[in-house]
């Protein structure tokens, strides 16, 4: 894999996250357009989702990982530049959901780097970027680092193999379907019996 990437290394957001935001946007941008011609008064709106699409494309942008020689560096348009050292890296782990305290709302896919006593030193949003970009990020930290452990999936990861990833998201949305399900049920079946 080093052959295919010489460091420094600088990884960016993919295209396909910016057209999937676009694409999420346009049916608001027709609706929008279509009810200022039908009413002139509806222009302010037109403003504020002209800026909304603007703020979401500059967070996407805002997305970056740095692979220097010695360190990695992650930057979002709402963090400070956070970085680790290669030495520092004693396991990394990928993480679906968001029910772990320690990284919330850092992105439903996470790749989270471990250090010494297991707590987390980096944690960085993996849905904005791309497979091939990720496998680099993977395989430099595990060439850099010493003696790094990693679970399968980002085994897998290394190597090109996003499936076993995506099934983890799949399996992670599964189950919250069903507990979410479970909980409504209890919430109706307690108001049946409540109203009786």
């Amino acid at each position: 894999m080093e052959d295919k990437y010489k460091l420094p290394y600088r990884i960016r957001t993919e295209w396909v996250s910016y057209l999937v935001w676009t694409i999420l946007f346009c049916p608001l941008v027709v609706i929008s357009i279509i009810v200022t011609f039908q009413d002139a008064t509806f222009w302010p709106m037109d403003i504020i989702l002209l800026i909304l699409i603007g703020f979401v494309l500059l967070w996407l942008k805002g997305f970056k990982i740095d692979l220097l020689d010695d360190k990695v560096m992650y930057k979002t348009l709402f963090s400070w530049k956070k970085e680790i050292r290669y030495s520092e890296v004693k396991k990394m782990k990928l993480e679906v959901g968001m029910n772990n305290q320690n990284t919330a709302g850092k992105g439903f896919y996470r790749l989270v780097f471990l250090g010494s006593l297991s707590e987390p030193i980096l944690v960085i949003n993996m849905k904005p970027f791309a497979k091939n970009d990720l496998a680099i990020l993977i395989d430099a930290v595990a060439n850099k680092a010493t003696n790094v452990e990693m679970d399968n999936e980002l085994s897998e990861l290394r190597d090109g193999n996003l499936n076993p990833v995506v099934e983890a998201g799949i399996k992670k949305f599964w189950q919250f379907a069903l507990w979410y399900f479970l909980v409504a049920l209890s919430m109706s079946i307690a108001k049946a019996f409540l109203s009786n």
